[in-house]
């Protein structure tokens, strides 16, 4: 059985790359009752790692217009009615709370780890190193030509930048 931090971290990394409304209305949920936990805050940043598309592209996403997917693939689909400025309004919410609210340590992690430095004590999550996803993005970032991998870091570090 997967964690609660595994089972959201999967979902937020998917919210804010995918911005699907079945997505997004599980985050609503989400912010709405459990909330964003230490615990949460550091599944995710192990899944931002494991996932397939630069980091900066899930930090700050190209907000998708939602009407055509919510008419067509959620509207009616839930038990109560739920409005599509209720799903707008928790793609922001969530993007202030992960993002812009990211502490400190997880932005020097990810920054570290992008340049092939990682200081996993600012995880705090000893066993991440070691998950063979973490290790795919390693072995894939050492092997950028390291004018693409400076490009990805300064791109990272322009999100973190702008959030704060």
């Amino acid at each position: 059985m997967v964690s609660f931090a595994d089972l959201y971290a999967g979902k937020i990394v998917a919210a804010l790359d995918r911005q699907h409304p079945r997505d997004l209305f599980d985050v609503r949920d989400l912010l709405a009752n459990e909330g964003i936990s230490d615990e949460l805050r550091r599944a995710f940043v192990v899944y931002i790692l494991s996932h397939n598309r630069p980091m900066a592209d899930i930090l700050a996403p190209t907000r998708k217009d939602l009407e055509e997917e919510f008419a067509r693939g959620f509207e009616g689909m839930t038990q109560e009615p739920v409005p599509l400025g209720e799903l707008i309004e928790a793609r922001e919410r969530l993007v202030r709370l992960i993002v812009t609210d990211m502490p400190a340590e997880h932005r020097r992690f990810l920054l570290g780890f992008k340049r092939g430095e990682p200081d996993w004590d600012l995880l705090g999550l000893p066993g991440a190193v070691d998950l063979p996803a973490v290790r795919w993005r390693q072995q894939n970032l050492a092997k950028l030509p390291a004018d693409r991998r400076a490009g990805l870091i300064e791109r990272l570090e322009a999100v973190f930048a702008a959030d704060g």
